[in-house]
């Protein structure tokens, strides 16, 4: 068995971005087209036993209850794409993957807790995604892979680039920030001190225990903004315990 997990706006919206003449009359017919002939790649390269396009809440989600400054630095999804979204689903839908989407959740979430599920389980595993949280699951044994540059993921990728290591990746953006999500981070503390500090004390625990051994403004604003931390800690964990309730049987590829 070998399942493949799309992150649905992630794919979509990078796509639609691609496709020339936005004002064209038949541009989401070629957005459509440009979608499933991806998908269709994606089948191919990777040869899936089963397929999920997961797909965002498009109303609230915790994070956004929990910190209305989530991604709201981000641009607004194109109106052509809002109005006509439904029909590129169908379209995905129509070269034989079928969509979830749970209340209350981004894709993100989802795609955690099946594939850490699966994974547990011994079920390989392929995420498709450029989002950098989803490079976290990697220590789970999940494949995460950049489908637009044929680009699987490995955990020296993530210490190369972050200097952490993937299951630290979350601390990590909670202390540097990471403006993808509008997550401020620590004032005063950057990228470069987030991953010495990890490296040295392994988690936050570790780091607020050794507070009286860090330079002091580094501990001054550890101090000051603890509540902050653990507010972005948890912005930027994935979740693993979503109720899907889905029965994945019903996502057998066909052909």
């Amino acid at each position: 068995m070998r399942v493949m997990l799309i992150d649905g706006l992630n794919l979509i919206r990078r796509i639609h971005a691609g496709v020339p003449d936005p004002e064209a009359p038949a541009h989401m017919d070629g957005v459509i087209d440009a979608v499933t002939r991806s998908v269709a790649r994606a089948l191919s390269e990777q040869n899936p036993t089963h397929a999920v396009l997961v797909m965002d809440d498009p109303d609230s989600t915790w994070r956004r209850e929990l910190f209305p400054a989530y991604k709201q630095n981000r641009k607004p999804m194109p109106d052509d794409l809002r109005t006509h979204l439904s029909r590129v689903v169908d379209g995905i839908e129509e070269a034989g993957i079928r969509s979830v989407q749970v209340d209350g959740f981004e894709a993100d979430d989802v795609i955690a807790t099946m594939a850490s599920s699966l994974g547990a389980r011994g079920i390989a595993v392929v995420v498709l995604s450029t989002d950098k949280s989803m490079l976290g699951l990697l220590d789970a044994g999940v494949e995460v892979r950049d489908h637009f540059t044929g680009r699987s993921f490995t955990p020296q990728d993530v210490v190369t680039r972050f200097g952490v290591d993937p299951a630290q990746l979350p601390e990590f953006l909670a202390l540097a920030g990471d403006s993808s999500q509008n997550v401020p981070g620590v004032s005063g503390i950057g990228a470069k001190t987030a991953a010495q500090l990890l490296q040295t004390h392994s988690d936050l625990g570790g780091i607020f225990a050794a507070l009286d051994a860090l330079p002091k403004r580094h501990a001054n604003a550890l101090r000051k903004q603890a509540e902050d931390t653990d507010l972005y800690t948890r912005i930027s964990t994935l979740r693993l315990d979503v109720d899907v309730g889905i029965n994945l049987s019903d996502f057998r590829l066909t052909s």
